[in-house]
């Protein structure tokens, strides 16, 4: 999900330049709130209870684990001969808005609302090696905006 997420500017939590979306780089700018991934590791929902404000309420929350974007590329074992095609698959993804996305190392789980999310992305599994198995990354696939 993309999620308006508000970051703090020191500290080991804030987000360095090579983890803002592309978008948010070529803007330039130092923005507080941002739009950040989180994956969603559950959904669950609270009652309020009985002597609160709203008690007996239903609260729908989802458990997500925030993401970071980097550059898999660099990290990539690419056999000799197929580096001509490695770089144009590369290009072709950057001009589509397909990035790399792994778990933030500075962020806990957290819980948001279902109204915090602006809306659905797709994560796709990555590998650094030719192989399958647990994915060392993750690809987010944008082109959903330019299919609309």
């Amino acid at each position: 999900m993309a999620v308006a997420h508000t970051v703090v500017r020191r500290g080991p939590a804030r987000r360095l330049q090579v983890e803002r979306r592309r978008r948010e780089r070529e803007a330039g700018g130092r923005n507080d709130v941002v739009e950040d991934v989180a994956r969603i590791r559950g959904c669950y929902w609270t009652v309020v209870p009985d002597g609160e404000d709203n008690a007996g309420l239903v609260v729908p929350f989802l458990l997500v684990d925030w993401m970071r974007r980097f550059d898999p590329w660099q990290h990539m074992t690419i056999p000799e001969g197929d580096r001509a095609s490695a770089a144009r698959c590369k290009r072709m993804m950057e001009q589509w808005g397909v990035e790399g996305l792994q778990n933030d190392p500075h962020e806990l789980p957290y819980c948001l609302r279902p109204a915090e999310v602006a809306h659905i992305q797709y994560l796709q599994n990555g590998y650094f090696n030719p192989r399958a198995g647990k994915p060392d990354f993750m690809w987010i696939d944008t082109m959903w905006d330019k299919l609309k």
